[in-house]
């Protein structure tokens, strides 16, 4: 091969990448500009200038969606892929984004339905994460719409959780979990239980 130097070699060195099949005018060519290891001007094996190998063998200063960044040294930096339901993650462990209606759990992992405590938000294929319920909600279908109260908190018509319930309504339940405002009967204002009208 001739080199780039103008010498004859029998391999192309690192940073080079052979063309030419015959037993003359073989020669050697440089590697793109980021590239420590090629095989041919538009494929790298292996970056340089702490640039990550992409998926498509090109070297990049970030990886595409559904890959991150493995390795932070000058050279050899790769992008590896996320989980198959992730569309963006820090690392295999670590998840930025769902797909595939999977919900992002709080801790970063992937769910196919959010855990008691958490709600879900997103309608789309993409996107989806579960997020916390108010303080007192044990359950909740949104941020402010609990179904289930916790603390010894009573759940209130307008599905609140509160200390006290409001007037024609009485509490009902003895537990930390589930306690509700019933209403009164025949439209009392005020009652202890629903016969008990005071």
């Amino acid at each position: 091969y001739l080199s780039t130097v103008a010498t004859c070699i029998d391999e192309c060195p690192d940073g080079e990448y052979p063309s030419g099949s015959e037993d003359v005018g073989r020669t050697c060519s440089a590697c793109a500009e980021n590239c420590s290891l090629c095989t041919t001007a538009n494929v790298c094996t292996e970056c340089k200038d702490s640039k990550y190998l992409t998926p498509d063998f090109w070297c990049e200063d970030t990886c595409p969606d559904g890959y991150y960044k493995n390795g932070t040294g000058d050279i050899g930096n790769t992008c590896l892929p996320c989980p198959p339901d992730a569309s963006r993650c820090l690392n295999a462990s670590f998840i930025t984004e769902a797909k595939n209606s999977k919900y992002l759990s709080r801790k970063a992992t992937l769910l196919d339905d959010c855990p008691d405590g958490d709600y879900p938000s997103g309608v789309e294929d993409v996107g989806r994460k579960c997020s916390s319920c108010a303080k007192n909600c044990s359950l909740c279908t949104t941020a402010n719409i609990c179904t289930e109260c916790k603390n010894s908190m009573y759940l209130t018509p307008d599905y609140w959780c509160e200390d006290d319930c409001p007037e024609g309504f009485y509490k009902d339940g003895v537990g930390t979990v589930g306690r509700r405002c019933k209403q009164c009967s025949a439209n009392a204002s005020k009652c202890i239980d629903q016969a008990y009208v005071t």
